[in-house]
């Protein structure tokens, strides 16, 4: 009999845990996914700001770049930074406008993942969520220039 260290005891637990599938289905996923999001929206609204423009490079006003300040629930939506150059999808995202306040934007996050948790028993730690079909979908920040969010994309 062989005997496993500490740490390949750990990598064993965690191989298992990320790739154990959940008794949350793909719908289910997304219905919970869309009433937080909706929710928050709906909770969150007196804290968007108005479309402005500010410059996009130093000592300038002749090239400028458009911030937005909604707060909104958007379906089927594809950003960069996926594997190999390819685009992320997200099924279900909500849409932060860049000009919505950082603290604004902490909250609406760690209040979809309590919310969430408390919702389906599932912590979002980074791994992926595994649906009982199989299905990954990992949770993830996006952030850039005019707007950013977070949602779940879905490992294709």
């Amino acid at each position: 009999m062989t005997s496993l260290t500490e740490s390949e005891i750990l990598r064993h637990l965690s191989n298992l845990i990320e790739n154990a599938e959940s008794s949350i289905s793909e719908d289910q996923l997304r219905n919970v996914t869309q009433k937080i999001m909706h929710s928050l929206v709906e909770k969150y609204k007196s804290n968007q700001t108005g479309t402005s423009k500010m410059p996009s490079a130093p000592n300038t006003s002749k090239y400028v770049s458009t911030q937005y300040g909604d707060i909104s629930y958007k379906q089927n939506v594809s950003t960069s930074g996926g594997t190999y150059g390819f685009d992320r999808f997200y099924p279900d995202f909500l849409k932060i406008g860049s000009s919505v306040t950082s603290d604004v934007r902490s909250q609406l996050k760690q209040e979809f993942e309590t919310e969430w948790e408390k919702l389906t028993g599932i912590a979002l730690t980074g791994k992926a969520v595994v649906t009982s079909d199989g299905s990954k979908f990992y949770f993830s920040n996006v952030s850039g220039t005019a707007w950013g969010g977070f949602g779940f994309y879905q490992s294709r």
